[in-house]
């Protein structure tokens, strides 16, 4: 049986997983066909990690994608999270691939300041690949040579941007507590998918407060 989760106006933070070996998904895991919709939701200041094998691999500070997995994210934050290793082997900071084939699409989502050794936004660890990969009006920052592993970088296209979200206020010790509402000079502001609509009707924010459920 699938196993499916559907979520709106949710807050995933502060969570950790550590393990001695292989760690993935400090935030959310999905494995084995799920099926993961996300709109309008924050993954914020979540860690996954492990141990000093190079061998075992670690991964997915916010979210983990398996083998099966369809995802489908809307308007989201993933924003903060840590993939750490002692064998400086830890990728997907925030999204990490971690086995088999699955489809991601992502849509007026903002990947910000997540950390790994290697792919720092989105990493694939090895044997993963991903079969759809649809990445539009989305930002990912920093958008340098360690945001990607095992992915092109999509910024420059289909309306995505690698620039400074400038979030409200992350300077809380607890993610629970970041306002990752944005600035009004932010550059994700107005600048997602042109059909869709905030609810004051202005064009969609880039971001969990944007689009049509905006208004949380």
């Amino acid at each position: 049986q699938q196993t499916t989760l559907d979520a709106e106006h949710l807050v995933v933070a502060d969570n950790r997983i550590e393990a001695g070996s292989t760690a993935w998904g400090g935030g959310i895991a999905a494995d084995e066909d799920a099926a993961l919709t996300l709109t309008n939701v924050v993954v914020a200041h979540n860690t996954a990690s492990g141990g000093d094998d190079p061998d075992d691999p670690v991964g997915g500070g916010g979210l983990y994608l398996g083998n099966g997995v369809v995802a489908d994210l809307e308007n989201v934050d993933i924003a903060g999270n840590i993939a750490t290793s002692a064998a400086g082997a830890s990728l997907g900071g925030g999204i990490a691939g971690g086995s088999g084939s699955f489809e991601l699409t992502l849509l007026d989502a903002n990947l910000a300041f997540n950390e790994a050794d290697a792919g720092a936004a989105l990493g694939l660890a090895d044997g993963a690949s991903l079969a759809v990969g649809d990445f539009s009006y989305s930002d990912f920052y920093p958008d340098d040579s360690d945001a990607f592993e095992g992915v092109d970088d999509p910024a420059g296209s289909d309306g995505n941007i690698g620039e400074d979200p400038l979030y409200a206020d992350t300077s809380a010790a607890d993610g629970v507590d970041w306002d990752l509402s944005l600035d009004p000079s932010s550059p994700c502001v107005d600048a997602g998918d042109p059909s869709l609509s905030d609810p004051d009707g202005t064009v969609a924010d880039i971001g969990a407060y944007g689009g049509p459920g905006g208004g949380w």
